[in-house]
């Protein structure tokens, strides 16, 4: 399913796109998951929080989760 909203203006810059995972969350394509839900996954990791928990609330993939935390452990 692909959403599209094109509301353009004089510059056409508003344009917003995306598709929507099982969980509901829109994401896009190919494109890194935005910092400030990066860091939230984080925290609410070091809160003890499951990371199939942390997925359902974010609307995240539960793979995606994984992905994130496995790097900052590593680091």
């Amino acid at each position: 399913i692909i959403l599209a909203d094109y509301s353009f203006n004089d510059n056409c810059s508003s344009q917003s796109y995306g598709e929507v995972n099982q969980l509901g969350g829109v994401f896009v394509n190919g494109r890194p998951l935005p910092t400030p839900i990066r860091l939230r996954i984080v925290d609410m990791a070091n809160a003890g929080i499951r990371p199939c928990d942390i997925s359902r609330r974010l609307k995240v993939s539960h793979g995606c989760v994984s992905k994130i935390l496995a790097r900052y452990h590593e680091t």
